[in-house]
């Protein structure tokens, strides 16, 4: 059995279905991309919970890590859901910056585990939420390069098509897209590249591909979490 992402768990929710689609939404762009980065985290967090019998350098790791994921996951007090009384943060800029130096030491004394790894991720995922996609596009390059057989790669791939959804690398984010369609074997699911493509058609203001992108999805998978989204914009063409 695979250990790619099923494509359930490449939706990511507002990750796919809300990212703006013009330079005039960038805003909106980085909060979703934050969401998909997070979405990715949370998948993490069963990889260091499942290896956490390894020993020596991985478990002090995991451990390390697991202190600030703890931070990262902490309620704040512009959560609705926070229990009373605890909540040790007022925003998620403030436990982001709590759990930062402890992510950059795991990657600093734990390179090569897969706790550093992860908290590339989680790293990813703060520069993100600060608006700084340089960095965030950076940390997840980096590890989609080095680790291509890991569990996450395909997603984090995934956020990396999401960062290049911006009208000046339109041209070659469809170029890239339409070939990775067509390849034997794909990162991402070829449901979520059809997605993603129509959505770049969309941007360039070609409506005619962006429906023929949107279609495949309907007729070649009926049963995607793509579907229904691929039938409203074929709806609203």
């Amino acid at each position: 059995m695979s250990d790619r992402p099923t494509r359930k768990e490449m939706k990511h929710d507002k990750f796919v279905e809300d990212v703006g689609h013009a330079y005039d939404y960038a805003s909106q762009n980085r909060r979703n991309i934050l969401l998909g980065i997070a979405a990715v985290a949370a998948i993490a967090v069963i990889l260091w919970g499942v290896s956490i019998y390894r020993k020596g350098q991985e478990t002090k790791a995991q451990t390390a890590l697991a202190e600030a994921i703890a931070i990262m996951d902490a309620p704040t007090g512009a959560s609705a859901e926070a229990p009373a009384g605890e909540v040790e943060y007022k925003t998620d800029e403030e436990k982001f910056a709590a759990a930062e130096p402890l992510l950059r030491k795991v990657v600093a004394d734990h390179g090569g585990t897969d706790a550093a790894d992860v908290a590339g991720l989680y790293l990813a995922r703060i520069s993100a939420s600060r608006g700084d996609l340089a960095a965030a596009r950076e940390g997840l390059e980096t590890f989609v390069r080095g680790h291509r057989d890991h569990v996450l790669a395909g997603a984090a791939q995934l956020s990396l098509y999401e960062l290049r959804m911006q009208p000046e690398e339109a041209a070659s984010l469809i170029t890239d897209l339409e070939a990775a369609v067509e390849a034997e074997e794909s990162l991402v699911p070829k449901d979520a590249l059809l997605s993603l493509l129509g959505r770049a058609y969309e941007m360039q203001g070609n409506r005619e591909k962006a429906r023929a992108a949107y279609q495949r999805i309907v007729t070649e998978f009926p049963d995607s979490a793509y579907t229904i989204d691929a039938q409203r914009s074929l709806a609203t063409a």
